[in-house]
């Protein structure tokens, strides 16, 4: 995914149900093209991510989870 120039997502979005046939679904699709020179910029802040969350005033339930990033 760090590599890829564009991004598909396509599915439902909710979930309801009705008194036809008890379900209805609204969907929704998104194509996203990356700013690979804005990345590069904002990439440096990645390094940063892990002692924000830690540094977060909020209780420590909160912070528990440590940050899934792929720092390359």
């Amino acid at each position: 995914m760090q590599n890829n120039t564009l991004d598909l997502i396509v599915g439902p979005i909710e979930n309801y149900e009705d008194r036809l046939f008890g379900y209805k679904a609204a969907h929704e699709a998104y194509v996203l093209v990356k700013d690979k020179v804005c990345s590069a910029k904002l990439s440096k802040y990645l390094t940063y991510m892990q002692e924000l969350q830690e540094n977060l005033p909020v209780e420590a339930y909160y912070k528990a989870e440590s940050l899934g990033l792929m720092l390359n």
